[in-house]
């Protein structure tokens, strides 16, 4: 329950309260969540569609019991990665927060179709709150569970994103163990943070650097 139905409710619960936020005017819009630049927005929608891809190939091979462990893992990286990071980014308003917004409905979305054989009742408690803001010309179902799960959408998977943010990932619970080790709270910014990796890593990584400064709280990234 700690680690699965509670991130997953205020994960929830962040885009109920973004969306009133901002005017409670929000309507889902797929293209700008897929075509969005943002980085975080382009790893979560890939994530996204390479899980429901993986639901439909284990479970036409019956292999059922494969695909809980990969549900529970996406909701860390929903709740724990993707809007811890961009959390900032979706309050202050403007065009990258809509297209936050847009990506974070398609991933509660899609996730809710997903979860429903396994979490029927919480998974038809955010289908219905999330309907509202589905678009008129789309065919709303009465309930979650007269829906298939969703089809994917390998034009928006990347491998190249997901792996940068896979090292991006690394080196931040590297840094974290080595505040733990030394006793160094994290409200406590550091002058520097050295990132040891290869060139190919570093490339990878140059561009997410900021993620990293902020969630490691360290005024510089050295890469070397």
């Amino acid at each position: 329950m700690k680690e699965v139905m509670i991130p997953w409710r205020n994960s929830f619960k962040f885009f109920v309260e973004q969306v009133m936020r901002h005017g409670n005017s929000f309507r889902r819009n797929e293209k700008l969540a897929f075509s969005s630049k943002n980085k975080l927005n382009k790893w979560i929608t890939s994530r996204l569609h390479r899980l429901i891809q993986f639901v439909h190939n284990e479970m036409n091979a019956y292999r059922l019991y494969t695909v809980l462990p990969e549900l529970i893992k996406f909701i860390d990286e929903m709740s724990r990665w993707f809007i811890r990071l961009d959390k900032d980014l979706i309050k202050a308003g403007g065009g990258e927060s809509q297209e936050g917004l847009a990506a974070l409905f398609e991933v509660l979305f899609n996730f809710a179709l997903l979860m429903s054989p396994f979490a029927p009742f919480f998974s038809e408690h955010a289908y219905q709150q999330l309907k509202p803001c589905l678009n008129d010309s789309e065919q709303v179902a009465e309930s979650v569970h007269f829906l298939m799960i969703p089809t994917p959408n390998e034009a928006v998977i990347d491998p190249s994103v997901e792996e940068s943010f896979e090292n991006m990932k690394s080196a931040i619970l590297v840094g974290r163990a080595v505040r733990d080790r030394n006793k160094l709270m994290v409200r406590r910014p550091l002058a520097e943070f050295f990132v040891v990796c290869s060139e190919e890593i570093k490339e990878q990584l140059v561009d997410l650097g900021g993620y990293i400064q902020n969630d490691l709280h360290v005024m510089k990234l050295t890469f070397v």
